[in-house]
C-alpha cells in the first residue's frame, strides 16, 4: 500500500459500511435524522480526504484558518499526518474501552509500548507500514504483584485541586 493512503482507505470503508447500516435500519423502520445521512454523504469525504499528495489537505487548512477566525471550528485532521494522529487516538480510546471490559470480567491488562514493532508485524502477518498503537497483555491478577509489591504514587501528583 502507499503510506499516504493509509488513513484514508479506512475512512472510506467505514464511511460505506455505516451507510449501508443506516440503510438498513431504515428499512426496518427506524426513523435516521437527516444529519447523520448528511454526515456520511457528504462531510466525511469533506473531512477526511487529503487529496493526492495531500494537496486538498493545504486548501483545507487555510480554509479552516480563515473560518477560525470567525467561530469554533474542527481543525483536524487536515493533512495526512493529522489523520494518523487521528487513527492512533481513535484506536488508544478503544483499546482503553477493551481494557475496561477484561476488568469488568475479572481479568488485569497492561498496555505497553515500546515493543519490536518489527517482529510484531511479522508475527501478526501485519504489512510493513501497518502502525502498532501499543500491546496489551492480559491475565489474572498476582495477589502479591508480578515481580515486587503492587506501589501507587500519591494523588495529589496527578491529581491537581484549584
Amino acid at each position: 500500500r502507499d503510506e499516504d493512503q493509509f488513513p484514508l482507505i479506512f475512512y472510506r470503508e467505514n464511511c460505506a459500511d455505516m451507510l449501508s447500516q443506516l440503510e438498513r435500519h431504515e428499512k426496518q423502520g427506524d426513523r435516521i435524522p437527516k444529519a447523520a445521512w448528511d454526515y456520511y454523504r457528504r462531510l466525511v469525504g469533506l473531512r477526511y480526504n487529503q487529496g493526492p499528495w495531500g494537496i486538498w489537505g493545504f486548501f483545507k487548512r487555510i480554509v479552516i484558518f480563515v473560518r477560525g477566525l470567525k467561530a469554533p471550528h474542527q481543525r483536524e485532521p487536515a493533512s495526512v499526518q493529522d489523520m494518523r494522529i487521528w487513527a492512533v487516538k481513535t484506536t488508544a480510546l478503544a483499546c482503553e474501552n477493551f481494557m475496561l471490559a477484561a476488568r469488568a470480567q475479572g481479568f488485569d491488562t497492561c498496555p505497553m509500548e515500546g515493543i519490536d514493532t518489527v517482529r510484531a508485524r511479522k508475527l501478526l502477518k501485519l504489512p510493513s507500514d501497518a502502525l502498532i498503537v501499543m500491546a496489551i497483555s492480559v491475565g489474572k491478577r498476582r495477589p502479591k504483584g508480578v515481580t515486587l509489591p503492587r506501589i501507587r504514587a500519591e494523588r495529589g501528583r496527578f491529581v491537581i485541586r484549584h
